[in-house]
């Protein structure tokens, strides 16, 4: 009868604690959700208390973390048969830390004469600070609503308001002991400690929200826009796919994310944000496109390239790629830039520049090899080429002008500025100011 009684408890203990969680968002939950498992533990042995603590840690994440299943359905791919025994583990594993507190706080107190006020909170935060998670998250996380509570973790971090946490859960079960085993004496000191340091964290949280509304009131304004596509994350990296494929799946994601930038933009926003890993390159696909063509050049100088009604194109250019180093295999084409559709450049590794005349491309014989990485410039200006040594060149016709000789840190982008005035960034922070006639660094 006792064993069905403390299941009961210990289910009760993790349902109470995940509903103090979005979406329930029943967070004063947390304040006392843990007294049901904290009576269980205080009347079995250890190696009980941790079962039944296990349990409670499980159930807990499963409330939390249910939707796991179906993501790794829609975004991983995998049947439910395969995604609901990989999210049991996943329960199981982050509900250790419940199973451990309960277990080796009970082990303490079996051992040493300290009140459970003291030992329970310092193990959870302990076991809670230091237990790896895939999805780590905190006890405290749910009181997010609460902002007034929540202010103090600038001085004692979320783990601080998990301990706050913890000793009132503790306060209330002395206290829930006392009344129903007729112990003598009323817990004070139990009571007292907890509820003196809640109504100290609630004072400073609402001074603190006054300071911090004052100096939000006194800053600067800036209209911030978040762009979120709803892209798989297979889609997003365009995985298990053809070249043409890969690069028209990726070249498709990122028109989305740039036509709500683009809404974005148009509302206000002065700041857009894009999702983590929102664009991928995989093997560097560079792209050249307008609202009629669309090129992307990469790895082993092969070129894609597509008429807005026509099929994908596909090019290695064999006659680029002979006379480099393993015939080019690994090479990289890395900057296109062009004036119109009939008149691309293309620039790469091993000096490689490229001319695109619409229907076939020819190599341009400059005498270089360093490893070009990006190109630009105007229908006005003649294009100017950098390079990974840092090397600035300025190309007039068929004719390369050296305007930096290829030393120092490497160049990764070029874009015009104004007129006849580019911009070239690079590693380690650098910045040069690239005009007609002279290269300045800034």
């Amino acid at each position: 009868m006792h064993n069905i009684l403390y299941l009961a408890l210990a289910v009760a203990s993790g349902v109470a604690i995940f509903l103090s969680f979005p979406t329930f968002d029943l967070f004063p939950l947390a304040w006392f959700g843990l007294v049901p498992i904290l009576w269980v533990a205080e009347r079995v042995s250890p190696r009980r208390a941790f079962w039944f603590g296990w349990l409670t840690g499980t159930v807990t994440n499963l409330g939390g973390f249910y939707w796991i299943t179906s993501m790794l359905e829609e975004f991983g791919h995998l049947h439910s048969a395969l995604a609901w025994p990989i999210g049991v583990v996943l329960f199981a594993y982050q509900g250790l830390v419940y199973g451990l507190w309960a277990g080796l706080g009970r082990f303490i107190r079996v051992r040493l004469d300290i009140s459970p006020v003291w030992v329970y909170p310092l193990v959870f935060v302990a076991l809670e600070w230091s237990m790896p998670f895939i999805f780590p998250w905190y006890l405290a996380n749910g009181q997010y609503r609460f902002t007034a509570f929540i202010q103090v973790a600038d001085l004692i971090g979320v783990t601080g308001i998990s301990w706050l946490l913890l000793l009132m859960n503790t306060g209330a079960y002395r206290v829930v002991d006392w009344s129903l085993t007729g112990a003598k004496g009323f817990p004070r000191r139990a009571l007292f400690v907890p509820a003196l340091l809640w109504l100290a964290v609630i004072l400073y949280g609402v001074v603190r929200i006054d300071q911090i509304d004052q100096q939000r009131q006194a800053a600067p304004k800036l209209k911030v826009g978040l762009v979120e596509a709803n892209i798989g994350i297979w889609e997003k990296e365009a995985r298990g796919m053809s070249p043409s494929q890969k690069v028209a799946t990726m070249y498709e994601n990122l028109l989305k994310h740039q036509r709500m930038s683009a809404q974005l933009e148009a509302d206000g926003a002065e700041l857009i944000v894009w999702p983590e890993s929102s664009f991928i390159p995989l093997g560097a696909p560079y792209v050249k496109v307008n609202d009629r063509y669309f090129m992307a050049a990469g790895r082993g100088m092969e070129v894609l390239s597509r008429e807005a009604t026509e099929p994908w194109s596909r090019e290695k250019v064999h006659d680029v790629r002979s006379g480099l180093p393993g015939n080019g295999k690994g090479f990289y084409l890395r900057g296109i830039w062009g004036r119109r559709d009939d008149e691309l450049l293309l620039v790469g590794d091993g000096g490689a520049v490229l001319r695109f005349d619409g229907t076939s491309f020819r190599r341009l014989t400059l005498g270089i090899d360093e490893n070009l990485s990006a190109v630009s410039g105007s229908r006005r200006t003649d294009p100017v080429i950098v390079g990974r040594s840092g090397g600035v060149y300025r190309l007039r016709g068929t004719e390369l002008v050296v305007q930096r000789a290829p030393k120092g840190r490497g160049l990764n982008g070029v874009a015009l500025l104004e007129a006849d005035v580019f911009l070239a960034v690079g590693d380690a922070g650098r910045a040069l100011r690239i005009s007609d006639g002279s290269v300045v660094t800034e």
